[in-house]
């Protein structure tokens, strides 16, 4: 894509020369709504009165939109603008509204509402994936399909977009630089867009007949139809969509439990030599006055590399026993170590909860007790993240079709997917404290992976 020169009209569209307008602060920040926007819906009013006027049984834009729109449809609109205006063939003789409002009334235009005219009809829908993110200044897209990279300079996209990002937009390049002009309000992460970019391509080819593989040129991207397929695939995987189900090691549906026992608090000394005693116990200390022991079992189903498993928690308080499992199957299990102890022990309840219902710290403090060392609790948490990822890329993943990440990057179409799961890493990593981060770039390195931008 061209550089803006100081001398070249600025891409705002303000008139002025750029060194004067938006370039007089030495970078392209559009620190206001840009002027091609308030262009575009001047043109907007102008073209759907003159079609009304014009082609009266013309049928409304809404009738054929590629997905239903709810009663809140606000966040949609601009998307359901671009589709009428420049994308949608006409009933009558196949081209959008405003390509047949150029034709028929240009000389009455003036030059800039020619101008983006004209490049909204070499711009097309389609699945980009963000490679960079300035925020309050631009983002750097990549077409899935076509890969030309694009700067589109807008404000409220470049703070709410980051690195592996994938939007359906109308883009449209103008005076060097890009603009959206339509966006689907909900993106996706980076493997939600691979995902989808694979979905979409098939729906291409089968439909459409476009090949599978290889690059689309742009012409080919202008095919409304093309349009019509991504808008219906992209709402329609957000409508069919259900939340992954978190489970935990062994594979189990995440579900927090806690078992309540009372006993005799004389009792206490004897109870706490016997869960001692269990295979696979092990004394954790004090913990507000309960002591605290893991029942652990050798290995884990999921991480080769990790010692052990933390099965349940038992807290041995003066006259009561708390168990804590993170499944049903887990909370019968400890339940059966506990094996002739149960005979002293009184049961009181059993609390399973999700982890949505779980209570949620206090956003306003530090969200750790009184007396807890920050520093110590981040240490902690490298130190799980460290032997979390130790073995990450020998491992068979899912969303892999059960390779490891090291045998899925020797294919073309897994290797994306590799590097969709890594630039979702990196965007959850970039949003914990610093000394809390795990490096994805050492992953990266492994695989022999290129970084992506930042």
């Amino acid at each position: 894509m061209a550089k803006v020169g100081r001398n070249d009209p600025c891409p705002c569209g303000s008139g002025k020369k750029h060194k004067r307008c938006c370039g007089a602060g030495g970078v392209t920040p559009l620190g206001r709504k840009s002027h091609w926007h308030d262009v575009d819906e001047r043109l907007v009013r102008k073209a759907l009165r003159w079609v009304e006027k014009t082609f009266p049984d013309e049928p409304p834009p809404m009738e054929d939109f590629p997905y239903e729109l709810g009663p809140v449809s606000e966040p949609h609109v601009p998307l359901l603008v671009s589709w009428a205006l420049h994308v949608r063939p006409m009933r009558d003789g196949g081209l959008p509204i405003a390509s047949r409002y150029l034709e028929a009334q240009g000389r009455k235009l003036d030059a800039r509402e020619r101008q983006w005219l004209e490049a909204n009809r070499h711009a097309f829908f389609s699945i980009h994936e963000v490679l960079e993110s300035r925020p309050g200044i631009s983002v750097t897209l990549r077409c899935r399909f076509t890969e030309r990279e694009t700067v589109v300079h807008e404000v409220s996209a470049s703070e709410a977009l980051r690195l592996g990002h994938h939007i359906l937009a109308h883009v449209v390049e103008i005076d060097g630089v890009g603009l959206l002009n339509g966006l689907h309000p909900r993106p996706m992460s980076a493997m939600q867009g691979q995902e989808l970019y694979e979905l979409a391509r098939r729906a291409l080819h089968e439909t459409l007949g476009m090949r599978p593989r290889a690059r689309l040129k742009p012409a080919e991207m202008c095919d409304p139809r093309v349009a019509f397929a991504l808008l219906h695939t992209w709402e329609a995987s957000f409508r069919q969509r259900r939340p992954p189900e978190l489970r935990n090691t062994d594979g189990d549906p995440l579900l927090f439990v806690r078992e309540r026992y009372s006993f005799d608090p004389e009792r206490r000394a004897a109870l706490l030599r016997a869960l001692a005693e269990l295979p696979g116990a092990v004394e954790a200390g004090e913990d507000d006055g309960e002591t605290v022991l893991n029942l652990t079992r050798p290995g884990n189903a999921m991480h080769r590399g990790w010692d052990n498993t933390t099965m349940a928690v038992f807290r041995l308080g003066a006259a009561e026993l708390v168990v804590e499992t993170n499944s049903e199957k887990r909370a019968d299990a400890a339940r059966a170590a506990l094996g002739p102890l149960l005979d002293h022990l009184r049961f009181v309840e059993r609390d399973a909860r999700p982890v949505d219902e779980l209570p949620q710290p206090d956003p306003s403090g530090s969200g750790l007790p009184e007396g807890v060392d920050r520093e110590e609790v981040a240490a902690i948490l490298r130190e799980m993240k460290e032997r979390h990822y130790a073995d990450w890329c020998s491992q068979p993943l899912p969303a892999l079709d059960g390779k490891t990440p090291l045998e899925a990057v020797q294919g073309k179409r897994t290797r994306q997917r590799v590097q969709a799961l890594l630039a979702d890493m990196e965007r959850h990593e970039s949003g914990a404290p610093p000394d809390e981060r795990f490096d994805v770039g050492r992953l990266r390195r492994e695989l022999g992976l290129e970084s992506t931008r930042g």
